[in-house]
């Protein structure tokens, strides 16, 4: 069964060591850091389905959320990185107006009609 393929768990915390090599320095220091177990984060290293706690000492651990750690595995996790620091730093009524307007745009693009400019003809 060690034939079997990395899967993308696996693959966000190598991303996660790569990137945090200078914090983490390996992954057993890294799991030192996060306070686990050594079986629990190995287990958890081999992507045998770690817990949310699990997920959540080892995010700590590399200063950062269980979101961000887990999109490591995925291509474009820097620009949704950056979105989520952006919305953590805007009031509730910047992100309503940001779901309208992005609701708008997207009807728009989608050939639907904006309901003002029916309404203004």
């Amino acid at each position: 069964m060690s034939d079997q393929p990395q899967t993308d768990i696996i693959a966000a915390f190598n991303r996660v060591l790569d990137a945090r090599k200078a914090l983490l320095k390996s992954k057993n220091n890294w799991r030192v850091l996060s306070g686990l177990p050594k079986t629990t984060a190995l287990d958890a290293f081999a992507g045998k389905n770690p817990t949310m706690d699990t997920l959540q000492k080892l995010a700590t651990a590399a200063e950062m959320t269980v979101a961000e750690m887990l999109e490591y595995g995925d291509p474009d996790w820097e620009t949704k990185a950056q979105a989520r620091a952006i919305l953590r730093q805007m009031q509730p009524g910047e992100i309503t107006s940001l779901t309208t307007l992005l609701k708008l745009r997207i009807d728009r693009a989608e050939g639907g009609n904006d309901e003002r400019a029916a309404t203004s003809e």
